[in-house]
């Protein structure tokens, strides 16, 4: 039965292995249920105690958050609109927002952003923006870059051009520049890191502006967006490592900050946060 194949230690990490199943075969006994669900904590509490080689923080404990998962909360549309759904947790939203806004240097009363279901919406919402503010322009991004820079290309039909990384993950200010100079007159979207997947490089902000400026992009010529899945909680808190260079903030010329929730803060499901100019809205 599929409540003996639960007990073998590849039947959690095989999601292939189910398949097979017929319809008919979904319909279980409580027992059977409570078994699995059994047999599926036990397999979860073993891989979280052995996980390596993944950025995410899992020391956390959502057993306050237990009691609202019997609600269906759901924070439908803008979290600056009243919403006609009664079931929302739109104030604490709002306070995350705030929150991040604050940390990222930008008045409470000049963004725009929301809580996001993973990193890479993040990402496609940045890239978006700066798709809407610069429809003919070019996307720039470093070979370290995640994937779902190329692909909000991809989805968009933005021209992507991929710059040379360091061999510490970070973008290559010289190859960029180079890039820039070969589609002079036009456009640029530029993807920041903070936090590579792989080697968890932070892109410098301050030398990225300084090439765009140096090419002869002016401010109505260029969006920036930082990609901050993994680190764009982190830079900004350590000052004294990464000083003025590598701050994330956005005082300096940026126009999109993502993060995921997941990763450094530990949440118990995948989300993030976008905040935004509210001129690009």
């Amino acid at each position: 039965t599929r409540g003996d194949k639960a007990r073998d230690p590849s039947f959690f990490n095989d999601a292939l292995s189910a398949r097979g199943t017929k319809a008919a075969d979904f319909f279980r006994g409580p027992e059977e249920v409570k078994s699995i669900l059994d047999d599926f904590h036990r397999h979860l509490g073993e891989r979280t105690r052995h996980h390596l080689g993944y950025p995410y923080n899992l020391q956390f404990d959502s057993d306050q958050l237990s009691p609202f998962l019997q609600y269906s909360v759901n924070n439908l549309g803008d979290p600056f609109v009243p919403s006609n759904y009664g079931v929302h947790s739109r104030r604490f939203e709002l306070e995350v927002l705030d929150f991040f806004a604050d940390l990222w240097g930008i008045a409470r009363d000049d963004y725009w952003g929301y809580t996001t279901t993973c990193g890479t919406e993040g990402n496609l919402l940045g890239v978006l923006y700066g798709r809407e503010k610069l429809p003919d322009a070019v996307l720039y991004c470093s070979r370290d870059t995640h994937y779902s820079v190329p692909k909000a290309a991809y989805l968009y039909r933005i021209p992507l051009v991929m710059v040379r990384s360091q061999s510490n993950g970070e973008i290559d200010y010289e190859d960029l520049e180079v890039k820039l100079r070969e589609n002079a007159g036009k456009p640029a979207i530029v993807n920041v890191n903070a936090g590579t997947t792989v080697k968890g490089a932070v892109d410098s902000c301050a030398q990225v502006l300084d090439v765009l400026r140096s090419v002869g992009l002016t401010r109505d010529q260029f969006y920036v967006h930082v990609d901050g899945a993994l680190a764009g909680l982190i830079v900004p808190l350590c000052e004294t490592v990464y000083a003025e260079n590598y701050a994330i903030s956005f005082d300096k010329d940026i126009d999109s900050i993502s993060v995921s929730g997941h990763k450094m803060l530990g949440c118990p499901m995948p989300c993030g946060v976008v905040i935004t100019r509210k001129e690009h809205m």
